[in-house]
């Protein structure tokens, strides 16, 4: 990413989004119902689905890009 404060905030959102997934699922396991079970695999879904949108936008946004042309 680049060094800005755009390639900050979305590297900072990636690395929230991409761990929470495995931190909330292992809270799943321990859920008190299958209701709670439920809910709480809900919330890895949110978070997979947010890591998803914040990978298409480092591919499709010119940040991206400009990083790409500079390692060439």
């Amino acid at each position: 990413m680049p060094n800005t404060k755009a390639g900050h905030n979305i590297e900072h959102q990636l690395s929230k989004s991409g761990t929470a997934p495995a931190l909330n699922y292992g809270e799943a396991q321990a859920a008190e119902s299958p209701d709670d079970f439920i809910d709480k695999l809900k919330l890895v879904l949110k978070e997979l689905r947010e890591t998803r949108m914040n990978l298409k936008i480092i591919q499709l946004k010119p940040v991206v890009a400009i990083l790409r042309c500079r390692k060439r």
